[in-house]
């Protein structure tokens, strides 16, 4: 009897942040993690453009799934429909443009967001994360991962997640979110696993506990 293969989980980070977001994933049976990096945005002006940017550059093992944290999370619903994952696996991100916040959207609606550079950005982002927990390393590899990402490409996330409209996937979805997290609150997150304690960041900071949760997702759609 042929020893099943194990599903390969490719993963894109949230805005600000690189592949290092998921260094401290452990190995989980099943499971092969594929952390990806952000490719330049080039003309890539919504999350629809990159993915299609994405299934042009990548060649994706079967069996695998597609997932991704925060603007990640949103960039692997899109991809998941030029694609045929085996299944979505969603971290601290939206499912619908409906849970976002309403101040986000409202930010969004008047494009204040275009008018910030990248040090302006940094700088929201820096002091919005002293009221998030992380470890000293976590809270380091924080602020290294924006400091070295591209102000092209918080540009562009910050507008694709303005603008991002959800649509129809032809896969199972897990969600996985925090009870703490401020960027999307759970009071607005539907049909979601709930890690207690986890915040916008906790895919590094509770990465042994998700990883369990998508371990038996995996497993349930290989019996």
């Amino acid at each position: 009897m042929p020893h099943p293969q194990n599903t390969k989980i490719y993963l894109l980070p949230g805005l600000g942040a690189d592949h290092r977001l998921f260094e401290r994933l452990p190995p989980t049976p099943g499971v092969e993690w594929k952390p990806l990096p952000w490719l330049p945005v080039g003309e890539a002006k919504t999350a629809a453009d990159y993915a299609r940017k994405l299934a042009d550059h990548h060649r994706l093992e079967s069996p695998y799934m597609l997932g991704g944290v925060s603007l990640g999370g949103l960039v692997a619903q899109e991809w998941a429909k030029i694609a045929r994952p085996e299944g979505v696996v969603l971290i601290s991100t939206l499912g619908s443009e409906k849970e976002m916040p309403p101040f986000v959207r409202a930010t969004g609606n008047i494009g204040m967001h275009r008018m910030l550079g990248k040090s302006m950005l940094v700088g929201v982002a820096r002091i919005a994360d002293r009221f998030t927990f992380k470890s000293p390393r976590g809270r380091e590899l924080f602020v290294d991962m924006l400091r070295n990402s591209p102000p092209e490409l918080l540009r562009f996330g910050t507008d694709a997640t303005f603008t991002w409209k959800h649509g129809p996937l032809n896969a199972p979805v897990l969600r996985i979110h925090g009870n703490r997290d401020m960027v999307f609150p759970l009071g607005r997150i539907s049909e979601a696993e709930v890690i207690d304690g986890g915040n916008h960041y906790m895919i590094y900071e509770k990465a042994e506990e998700i990883a369990a949760i998508i371990g038996r997702f995996v497993a349930s759609r290989n019996p």
